[in-house]
């Protein structure tokens, strides 16, 4: 277990240092999020949409990108570098490098749409509330773990051909389902009165760690 944990804290280790060595990859990763925060803010104060509708899909929009971004920098560049078929080859289980690198971009989908936030609320009219960030904070949280999984799975997937085609149906189907409800205004009104048990967050925060699961597993069998 030690050496589990010693491992699994060097492959995150690695990450970090792989995306610290890219300052370009980290400025455009700032541009975009800065670029989403100006275009949010000002969707939201030209009163174009009614208030508060901009939201959920510019903020699906942003975390949809840095999830494709961050686990191709973290996947496919580090098997055009070799690195990633080393790891394969070593006596680490692929389970593990799969959730270190789950981790690593769920971290940055939730830390740049942390960043995104303040600017979206100087531009937006009203401007979010103390309370609303505490709020968004936990939904940020989970759908961060839940793009990053899927992020992390689909581009191991894209490394190697065989398994590109069960790469976007399981793409499709797990990225998309938390925004349907809150992104389309139709698929919003049929939802209204609907409530699974615990709540939406609960339900998030199970899909979240059904998929991580489900990744892991599948991950152990990419070779």
């Amino acid at each position: 277990m030690a050496q589990l944990s010693r491992a699994f804290l060097w492959l995150v280790r690695k990450e970090l240092l792989l995306a610290a060595r890219n300052p370009v990859l980290l400025a455009t990763q700032a541009l975009f999020t800065l670029a989403m925060a100006v275009a949010a803010g000002a969707l939201e104060h030209s009163s174009l949409l009614e208030p508060g509708f901009s939201l959920p899909p510019m903020l699906a929009a942003l975390a949809l990108f840095q999830a494709v971004f961050t686990a191709y920098t973290s996947y496919i560049r580090e098997a055009e570098w070799g690195t990633l078929e080393a790891l394969r080859t070593s006596p680490v289980d692929p389970g593990l490098v799969y959730l270190a690198k789950t981790l690593y971009s769920a971290a940055s989908i939730f830390l740049t749409t942390l960043a995104f936030l303040p600017v979206y609320a100087v531009l937006a009219s009203p401007p979010i509330p103390l309370w609303g960030y505490l709020m968004l904070g936990g939904w940020i949280l989970l759908s961060s773990l839940l793009l990053g999984g899927v992020a992390s799975l689909s581009s191991a997937m894209l490394s190697y051909s065989r398994n590109q085609a069960l790469l976007t149906p399981t793409v499709l189907a797990v990225v998309s389902a938390p925004y349907m409800r809150v992104a389309s205004r139709p698929l919003a009104d049929l939802g209204a009165g609907l409530e699974p048990p615990g709540g939406w967050w609960a339900a998030l925060a199970a899909a979240a760690l059904l998929f991580t699961l489900v990744g892991y597993s599948l991950s152990r069998q990419l070779s």
